[in-house]
């Protein structure tokens, strides 16, 4: 597990994860602020778009949706729940040896 999947399992097991009412997911709402050992501060969105997840993204299972603040809601960051991976019974193919190009054949040979 590296650690943007640890902290995708914090961030979804933490009082900032608003569970969707239809659906598999949460949101995060704008404005609310990260308390680090350091004891710094950062914005929680803030913090997520620094690790480099944002709008269309896949994180974990999860795609990310950013909704601009303004409008009939609030500045968020929604976690739709989209499973992107399947275990499957059987191990992964070998690829068949690459073919040889004529690039491969070009080398010099005086007679």
């Amino acid at each position: 597990m590296n650690d943007n999947d640890q902290i995708l399992q914090w961030l979804k097991e933490s009082p900032l994860a608003i569970p969707l009412r239809s659906g598999t997911g949460f949101y995060v709402m704008h404005g609310k602020t990260l308390l680090f050992p350091d004891h710094t501060t950062m914005e929680v969105l803030d913090f997520i778009q620094g690790l480099g997840i944002w709008d269309g993204d896949l994180w974990g299972d999860y795609r990310v949706k950013y909704t601009e603040p303004g409008g009939p809601y609030a500045e968020k960051l929604t976690f739709f729940y989209e499973q992107n991976a399947y275990p499957v019974p059987f191990a992964r193919p070998i690829p068949p040896p690459a073919s040889p190009t004529p690039a491969d054949f070009d080398d010099p040979v005086e007679f």
